[in-house]
């Protein structure tokens, strides 16, 4: 994936942090189709990081041509959640959300895990009357790392 890198020059234990400027990249937008059914396909549109840098004590994010493809199914208040590049990874076992809220409108659900490398927290959104969705990644450390950092998948459902 190619990476458009922005550098913060806030400190992360500053209480003031910089906007964000415009990303050097658009994605243009497809038109939406509603969600009816109770499986789906995604394909990423877009993908951001944000990532904190050890080394500079400030903040890198990360925003690109998003590449990962999703398959989804709701089976009453569990929602499966697989990506291309976990089943790329030998994984075979989907990840199960909880969700918290389903009608004709919008799916929200939620997946928080804690393992051997630390916890992380997941939450994805569709809007079922266009197909559209944001799929969010976030973990308070990571391995050596002490500080949080968080990605956002921005989707087109079907």
């Amino acid at each position: 994936m190619r990476f458009v890198k922005i550098v913060l020059a806030a400190v992360l234990l500053s209480p003031i942090f910089l906007p964000l400027a415009p990303a050097a990249d658009s994605v243009r937008m497809p038109p939406g189709v509603p969600i009816h059914d109770t499986a789906m396909a995604c394909q990423a549109l877009l993908t951001t990081s944000i990532l904190p840098n050890p080394q500079t004590k400030g903040l890198e994010t990360e925003t690109g041509v998003g590449t990962d493809k999703l398959a989804i199914e709701i089976h009453g208040s569990v929602l499966r959640f697989m990506t291309q590049a976990s089943v790329g990874a030998g994984q075979a076992t989907a990840a199960e959300f909880q969700i918290l809220h389903n009608d004709n409108e919008v799916l929200v659900a939620v997946n928080y895990q804690r393992g051997a490398l630390g916890s992380n927290l997941n939450s994805l959104l569709v809007n079922k009357k266009n197909g559209l969705a944001v799929w969010t990644k976030s973990r308070p450390s990571f391995l050596v790392d002490e500080e949080p950092d968080t990605q956002t998948h921005y989707l087109r459902c079907q």
